[in-house]
């Protein structure tokens, strides 16, 4: 068993470690996103996939055992390997950002709540008003919350949408699908080229 370990340890190298260009390598192996839906209970992992290689041995980041990751924040800020202030330059250049991603579901929460009462205030406020009157109202409503004015045709689709029509915010949310799944593609792809995977 623990030569089918060894040999798995050498699969988690780095293309700099695989080469034997250690003082390249920024320790980072790979992403790992894990997560479970549960209706009740979302939970993501993020976190760094660190290259195995044992030139990475003094490194405070470096994971032990049979442990394969650490969370982004940890190797971002303490990964002492030669190539991580690279790999770091490059991802900032490409403007990669690391957030903790319990901070990112908080803040999507609360906004996805300060965006259902600014419409359901709007949807109250709309009775016997004219489409460019809901338009104002909604929009007052966004910024009373501090929200960020989303894109003309999303803004369109949800005065629909207040006005009785969900034809538009279907088509809308369709496209945003589409465009989601691009994103990540860009995402993946800008990672890869940062890192060299």
């Amino acid at each position: 068993m623990a030569d089918r370990w060894s040999e798995w340890e050498q699969t988690f190298r780095a293309l700099a470690c695989a080469r034997e260009a250690h003082d390249d390598c920024p320790h980072l192996f790979g992403i790992r996103i894990s997560g479970a839906f549960n209706p009740r209970v979302l939970h993501l992992g993020l976190g760094a996939t660190m290259c195995r290689c044992s030139c990475h041995s003094t490194c405070p980041v470096a994971p032990g055992g049979k442990q394969m990751t650490v969370p982004w924040k940890v190797w971002w800020a303490s990964c002492t390997c030669p190539g991580a202030d690279q790999a770091r330059r490059r991802m900032e250049d490409a403007g990669v950002e690391f957030a903790d991603p319990r901070e990112l579901w908080e803040k999507a929460k609360r906004d996805s709540a300060a965006r259902n009462e600014a419409f359901r205030s709007a949807r109250d406020r709309a009775a016997g008003r004219s489409r460019d009157e809901v338009r104002e109202i909604y929009l007052a409503e966004l910024r009373s919350r501090g929200l960020p004015m989303p894109s003309f045709d999303v803004v369109d689709a949800t005065v629909d949408l207040i006005m009785g029509n969900p034809l538009s915010s279907a088509r809308l949310i369709s496209e945003g699908l589409i465009e989601t799944g691009k994103l990540l593609h860009g995402v993946f792809k800008i990672f890869r080229q940062s890192t060299g995977h």
